[in-house]
């Protein structure tokens, strides 16, 4: 997966992760081997992804909560 900021309204690559999806659990795992070892760990309940991410496996660095919208119809 491919992480983006947006800097001014402008879309900036940060670096891709690979993640992993465990159906049963509903839990993504993602990891980064950058300059910092990076670890998320998220669940998937209904529309919203949450979880945390984690660098060097001690420094809890960003909480993240994700919801699904659906765009409305032109």
């Amino acid at each position: 997966m491919d992480g983006y900021k947006v800097v001014n309204g402008e879309r900036v690559f940060m670096g891709t992760l690979r993640c992993e999806f465990e159906a049963r659990k509903k839990t993504l795992s993602c990891t980064s081997r950058g300059k910092e070892a990076d670890d998320g760990e998220y669940t998937l309940s209904g529309d919203t992804l949450e979880g945390t991410l984690t660098i060097n496996g001690k420094t809890r660095y960003r909480k993240i909560v994700t919801k699904k919208v659906t765009a409305p119809s032109r």
